[in-house]
């Protein structure tokens, strides 16, 4: 696939063009975050690696490519604010894995639902409404493969205004036809140009 390059030291925004890349099959440097970093979102790099994407650190920032393969078992506890892009990446990990290779648990979420939404219940409530298999508790997200072939109706899933979780959308707009997120200007708070720069990786921006 074709190669780009995002430059940011966030380790954390960096994550969610990193599993776009990996889902719509393109390379992606993301400049500025490196295995020496402070966050504890760096660990995205083997978070990927987890479901078998690849990445690599090079002197420049952080490399990633390859659509998930199966799912996996990560304790989010350390880096909780991967667990939106990560989820959709098990999504994507769902639909090509076969059982019980399928399913995917994010672990560790304590913290989620006290950000700007209850990011653990507007998560599985987004995928299951797409069509996939969630359990949800208060601290876990249990991710498996559609019980049925997804139906590409008009979805309509809305962030309540937390732009994580528009960012999450997004990515689940790359697996699944005809979704849109609802008030995208959320997306400012953090990555003004997010909808132009996820477009550039593949995305159905409308």
């Amino acid at each position: 696939g074709t190669a780009f390059d995002i430059v940011t030291h966030d380790a954390s925004l960096a994550a969610n063009a990193l599993c776009a890349a990996c889902l719509s099959g393109r390379e992606l440097e993301a400049s500025g975050v490196h295995a020496d970093s402070l966050q504890g979102d760096v660990r995205i790099a083997e978070h990927l690696r987890a479901f078998g994407c690849r990445s690599v650190f090079a002197r420049d920032g952080l490399t990633a490519s390859g659509f998930p393969q199966h799912g996996a078992r990560i304790d989010l506890s350390g880096e909780p604010d991967l667990a939106p892009p990560l989820a959709i990446l098990a999504a994507g990990a769902a639909l090509v894995a076969d059982a019980p290779r399928a399913e995917s648990v994010l672990s560790g979420l304590d913290t989620l639902p006290g950000k700007e939404s209850s990011r653990i219940e507007v998560l599985a409530d987004g995928l299951s409404r797409a069509g996939w298999t969630i359990r949800a508790t208060s601290r876990e997200l249990r991710i498996g493969a559609p019980a049925q072939r997804i139906a590409h109706t008009a979805l309509e899933l809305d962030p309540h205004g937390d732009h994580r979780m528009a960012f999450a959308f997004a990515l689940l707009g790359m697996l699944r036809d005809k979704l849109d997120v609802l008030a995208p200007e959320c997306v400012a708070k953090s990555w003004p140009t997010f909808w132009r720069d996820l477009e550039r990786l593949g995305a159905r921006v409308v």
